[in-house]
């Protein structure tokens, strides 16, 4: 079947491939991305989630949405969202290995027994205030499930045309995902606090300033600039702050 697709959709898919989606750092794919996604395919919600299903855990949840706060958790039964997982949609990807189908919650994808499973999660679904979800899975970390969820409070399902886009734009969506995983692997392991004082030599403090300024001695101050260093494999303050803001982003949160 030949695909049309509009000229002002065909931009909408090339912004996600824009390389300005990697320079927000984010847990998880950057705002730029969902809202990229919600402008491609009109729905209320856009959502990033990291979940073990072992554990019957959320590890990540992000939010793109049209007047809704994006850091407010549904008034949901959780509990019920996991009992009916494994036997609908949500957890095809789990079960089959397929991580490049895109799936409406209508899909009938579940397990054979899972009519009662359904149900339950049209349930949860109506407690998040949803009627039609549409899952864009993205391969997963390890044990670790990633998906992108598009959700709808009413009116009509998403199309078979909105799961083609959606299907098209999916490698783009894997490709922001890729880099910003790789970024990561590459940025070193410092601790909060060693963050914080670096954001601070960054920010051109010397060591007297940082210490009045986070309520230590200067030479404790110096200890953990040579820590930095060690960790770093560095022995110069503009090398550690190079080493550990390579996009040049740095932040000095305040002193607890």
């Amino acid at each position: 079947m030949l695909l049309s697709v509009p000229a002002r959709e065909v931009r909408r898919l090339l912004e996600l491939a824009d390389p300005q989606h990697l320079d927000e750092r984010a847990d998880g794919l950057p705002e730029s991305a969902l809202s990229a996604l919600m402008a491609l395919v009109p729905c209320d919600v856009v959502t990033y989630n990291v979940h073990d299903a072992v554990q019957r855990t959320t590890i990540t949840h992000r939010e793109s949405s049209f007047g809704l706060d994006g850091n407010a958790e549904p008034e949901a039964d959780v509990d019920l969202f996991w009992a009916a997982y494994w036997s609908v949609s949500c957890s095809y990807p789990d079960r089959s290995g397929d991580y490049w189908s895109v799936l409406r919650h209508s899909d009938e994808v579940g397990s054979p027994a899972g009519r009662h499973g359904r149900e339950m999660m049209q349930e949860y679904l109506r407690q998040c205030g949803m009627r039609h979800e549409v899952m864009v899975p993205l391969p997963p970390d390890d044990h670790l499930q990633r998906r992108v969820l598009l959700w709808r409070h009413d009116g009509p399902d998403f199309s078979e045309h909105e799961v083609l886009l959606l299907s098209l734009v999916r490698p783009h969506v894997v490709a922001i995902q890729d880099a910003l995983d790789r970024r990561r692997s590459l940025e070193p392991d410092l601790t909060p606090r060693q963050r914080q004082l670096l954001g601070l030599v960054a920010s051109g403090l010397t060591n007297r300033q940082i210490a009045r300024r986070i309520g230590v001695s200067e030479h404790t101050v110096r200890k953990h600039i040579e820590n930095i260093f060690g960790r770093l494999q560095v022995n110069s303050r503009t090398a550690a702050v190079a080493r550990a803001f390579p996009s040049g982003e740095w932040a000095a949160p305040a002193a607890s």
